[in-house]
């Protein structure tokens, strides 16, 4: 049962088409665990998962119940504190959100400080501040793939990595005194006290086949969407047209955003590349993230082939193997160029060969920002009149 939660939690190691039979195996339940058409034997699983899955709901629900009855309290900050999460496992744009958000925060004069658990880094059980309003302070391997990205692109900011919220949280208001503290990842944090819930929902599987962990893709019941205070369903143009978000309250703001690419990163200068360069290219992909198939359908849709893919789990760094591995395939394949994801770029090791390495620049873009800051402003207000 853990190795299936494991499984959901991260995409599936793929080469190609080679895939070895566990991970063919853990392929084919994943549709029946995302609600989408399915083969019987992985929808038996599912249903042989299913009192697990009531075990998990009924045991979240009364944890926080202790919350409700005040039997537990949660920690509260000075600062107002915007939680940007999900309700699912994987990959809904979380980090493309906090990026954005903060950056139109800091535009519009905000103090911004952004807590996160940095998941895989060194600094994981400990806490360490990765970047302050005077630039970054941390490398990759101890503030992790993400909050690195994070600070890199939100300059001025202050980014501190731990597992323990309130303790980082004390800590940003202690060295930066910041007006917002974006809590990234943070619907499931239930210890700290937040003033605005943003939940995000992947377009093209809102909430699973609405089973929890590990019969689905949920972390909570799908009614617990209520808490939110508002959503924001990510995906590309045609997902989001045909998106089910029967199950979202019709009262609760809600507004879209996608993933809008801007260029190409020569990896080994820093150079900029511009997309017409991948129009017609055989290409190889190299991607750790929740949602490998969402960036290679980017990488597709802007011209190239791809011949050759590897899918890591997510927040794990490319090897240097992996990449020599790529090359190797690139002379038998007739590859012109490696294209990564930026998040797999801060962590990526020294590349060796002859095919360049491009990562692809994409922002997250939301329809209704304003809504946002609406929310998070009179919020602020509340806390400072």
């Amino acid at each position: 049962m853990l190795m299936i939660s494991w499984a959901i939690s991260v995409p599936l190691p793929h080469t190609g088409s080679k895939l070895r039979p566990g991970a063919r195996i853990l392929q084919g339940l994943l549709p029946a665990l995302e609600g989408k058409p399915a083969e019987l034997w992985a929808k038996s699983i599912v249903c042989a998962l299913a009192p697990a899955a009531l075990l998990y709901t009924l045991g979240l629900r009364a944890y926080l119940m202790l919350y409700t009855l005040g039997w537990r309290q949660r920690a509260q900050l000075p600062s107002c504190v915007v939680s940007i999460g999900n309700m699912t496992s994987g990959g809904t744009g979380k980090t493309g959100l906090t990026i954005a958000l903060g950056r139109a925060l800091l535009a519009g004069g905000y103090r911004v400080a952004v807590l996160s658990r940095g998941y895989r880094s060194r600094s994981e059980r400990s806490v360490t501040t990765v970047s302050t309003s005077s630039g970054l302070v941390a490398d990759v391997q101890d503030a992790g793939d993400e909050p690195y990205l994070i600070a890199q692109s939100l300059p001025g900011a202050t980014v501190i990595v731990g597992k323990d919220r309130r303790q980082t949280g004390r800590l940003a208001i202690e060295i930066a005194k910041p007006d917002v503290v974006l809590l990234d990842d943070g619907m499931q944090y239930y210890q700290l006290h937040r003033d605005v819930e943003i939940v995000l929902l992947s377009a093209s599987r809102p909430f699973g086949n609405g089973r929890a962990l590990p019969a689905g893709v949920l972390r909570e019941p799908v009614d617990h969407i209520k808490r939110a205070s508002c959503v924001v369903v990510t995906g590309q143009d045609d997902e989001l047209r045909s998106a089910d978000l029967s199950r979202v309250p019709r009262s609760m703001p809600t507004t879209r955003a996608r993933y809008v690419t801007r260029g190409l990163m020569d990896v080994r200068n820093g150079g900029t590349v511009p997309l017409s360069a991948l129009v017609g290219q055989r290409v190889g992909t190299l991607c750790g993230l929740g949602d490998p198939e969402s960036f290679e359908r980017t990488v597709a849709g802007l011209g190239a082939q791809i011949v050759h893919s590897v899918r890591l789990s997510d927040h794990v760094a490319p090897s240097r193997s992996q990449l020599e591995d790529m090359q190797v395939h690139g002379k038998r394949d007739g590859l012109t160029a490696i294209v990564i994801s930026a998040k797999d770029a801060v962590k990526l090791p020294e590349p060796s060969g002859f095919l360049p390495i491009w990562a692809l620049d994409a922002e997250l873009v939301v329809d209704d920002m304003a809504m946002l800051l609406g929310l998070i402003d009179r919020a602020v207000r509340s806390r400072h009149p």
